[in-house]
């Protein structure tokens, strides 16, 4: 390891090249780095590492691992580049976000203590746009986690009030109200059907929301929540 600071984008200022030879061979080579924050006061929120591009040789790859040590702590040292550290779990990025996730959770934490309720209703807008609980899970999963982390709520709960919020929405989300009117045979009134359910769908969902603020905050409800 290096007490050596970088402030720029040099190549080869972390690892040298890869010849065909090192290549050939399986050669793998290991490097630890901190990543600081330099902020006096501010912390980091869900700090994220970014790799631009991959290497463009098809023989070569980056593996990212995070030490077990901990924040704030000294990486274990390891006797050369050339091996592996201990308890470290390796794999290659093969995706690239945009990171919408976790700006909007930090967007929405900032409801405060009224977050438990707004997420509720975040599942239920999220079934009643795709349909479907599933996809509104998959949509909103990661920001509801985001937010739960940032105001010390559980994720779990947060989680399961996505889903329960959710199915509050699939009575007004177009493809059952398409099958209710099909199903009933009153074709051309899908507007009707939708006015007349709006109100009761909006109104189990606040109610959905009023319960999971309670297992936030209030005792005994909060017992119920899985830790």
């Amino acid at each position: 390891m290096s007490n050596t600071a970088f402030a720029d984008n040099v190549a080869n200022n972390l690892f040298d090249d890869v010849s065909g030879a090192d290549a050939g061979a399986g050669d793998i080579e290991y490097r630890c780095f901190y990543v600081r924050n330099g902020h006096a006061t501010l912390p980091w929120l869900a700090p994220k590492i970014w790799l631009s591009t991959l290497t463009t040789s098809a023989d070569t790859e980056f593996d990212i691992g995070l030490a077990t040590e901990g924040v704030s702590a000294a990486a274990a040292a390891i006797a050369n580049e050339g091996t592996a550290p201990a308890g470290v779990t390796f794999s290659r990025p093969t995706t690239k976000g945009a990171g919408l996730d976790s700006t909007l959770g930090l967007a929405f934490a900032h409801a405060g203590w009224m977050y438990p309720f707004f997420g509720a209703m975040l599942g239920w807008l999220g079934v009643a746009l795709t349909g479907s609980d599933t996809s509104s899970n998959v949509l909103f999963g990661g920001l509801q986690r985001v937010s739960a982390e940032q105001l010390g709520l559980s994720p779990v709960l947060m989680a399961a009030a996505n889903s329960s919020g959710g199915v509050m929405g699939k009575m007004i989300d177009a493809q059952s109200i398409v099958v209710a009117s099909t199903a009933t045979q009153w074709y051309g009134h899908e507007g009707e059907i939708l006015r007349y359910v709006f109100f009761h769908s909006l109104a189990l969902a606040a109610l959905m929301g009023v319960l999971i603020m309670a297992q936030a905050y209030v005792y005994p409800f909060t017992m119920l929540v899985v830790r």
